[in-house]
């Protein structure tokens, strides 16, 4: 089993304009991929941390506000349709959503909230949202809301002190660091994605694009890993 395995799901309207369909149906598919992929590797016992990079800080700076906004539709709907099924429960799967949420609406902020909470009992598997994330802003996010809720004192003591490791001052300071890395799309770089926890891990690029991914590509990565390690 690994610890952890990040995607960065890219190709959506690129597979969209090679099959002459919508974006919505695009976006549609690839979520249902990552509900997919999530079932495989849950049932599968592939790892304990799953994280998807859903949408990065500059897209919701830059991206045209009818593309936003479906990204926004379609995940408030997948928040309640997770927070909502008894598989999430049956099968021990947690939400977490990592990101600058206060740049987000917020019945937004709210729905995360709430599934987060529902789920936060759940052990088997912890799936990770990066939602309005920058790898960059990270470690100064965190610090600031270090310095917010605590006294400035005891925030200078923990940069200070070098039993703090820097990844204290990251969102995932309490998960492992990703084995792996995987992006689909063909594109050979990790765009700003989890990059204070980046280095070790593999990175492996795809050609296909999101919307094609299958669970055999994804037993197909896990024998990659395997024989690398033998």
């Amino acid at each position: 089993m690994l610890n952890h395995i990040a995607f960065i799901p890219d190709g959506n309207r690129r597979w969209a304009r090679k099959h002459g369909v919508s974006i919505f149906e695009a976006y549609e598919r690839g979520v249902s991929k990552i509900h997919e992929i999530v079932d495989h590797i849950v049932e599968n016992k592939i790892a304990r941390y799953v994280t998807f990079y859903v949408l990065s800080l500059e897209n919701v700076m830059n991206r045209n506000k009818l593309e936003l906004d479906l990204i926004y539709n379609l995940l408030v709907r997948e928040l309640k349709k997770v927070r909502e099924d008894e598989n999430t429960y049956s099968k021990g799967i947690r939400v977490r959503v990592i990101g600058i949420r206060e740049i987000l609406p917020e019945h937004i902020v709210n729905e995360i909230e709430l599934t987060e909470k529902a789920t936060e009992r759940n052990e088997n598997c912890t799936v990770i949202l990066a939602v309005a994330y920058s790898g960059v802003l990270e470690p100064f996010h965190v610090l600031l809301r270090e310095f917010k809720s605590r006294r400035v004192e005891e925030v200078l003591y923990l940069l200070e002190n070098p039993k703090v490791s820097f990844r204290y001052f990251t969102y995932l300071r309490d998960v492992p660091r990703p084995d792996v890395i995987v992006r689909t799309g063909g594109e050979k770089r990790i765009s700003n994605f989890l990059l204070p926890h980046a280095p070790g891990a593999k990175l492996i690029f795809l050609e296909k694009y999101w919307p094609e991914i299958t669970p055999q590509d994804i037993d197909n990565i896990l024998s990659r890993i395997i024989t690398t390690r033998a």
